[in-house]
């Protein structure tokens, strides 16, 4: 992994200790994964998991937004093709009394 040389020398240790730990059986295999992360988390490669579930929150919000959205444009564009309808109806009347008063 290109993590480890990148870390600062405190996270280093920090990774180290946990290695061992794992290795003695002091650290479960589930243990040491969460240690790897906490250490991410302190170097600023992964965010925190309050930060990480206040984003998924906010996209779920407006992923809810969308839909709505998507949901009047579509009711928008039905009532655009009832009035288109509505117009032509009306533009044929019109244009059969327009008819009508040439013939009298």
């Amino acid at each position: 992994m290109v993590v480890y040389p990148r870390l600062d020398p405190a996270l280093q240790k920090q990774w180290n200790g946990a290695l061992t730990d794992k290795r003695n059986g002091d650290l479960t295999e589930k243990g040491y994964y969460k240690e790897l992360e906490h250490i991410f988390t302190l170097a600023g490669l992964l965010l925190p998991s309050s930060i990480k579930t206040s984003l998924m929150d906010k996209a779920k919000e407006e992923s809810g937004s969308f839909q709505n959205c998507n949901t009047k444009l579509e009711e928008a564009n039905m009532r655009i093709i009832e009035l288109e309808e509505e117009i032509r109806i009306k533009e044929e009347v019109i244009m059969e009394l327009q008819e009508g008063k040439r013939e009298l």
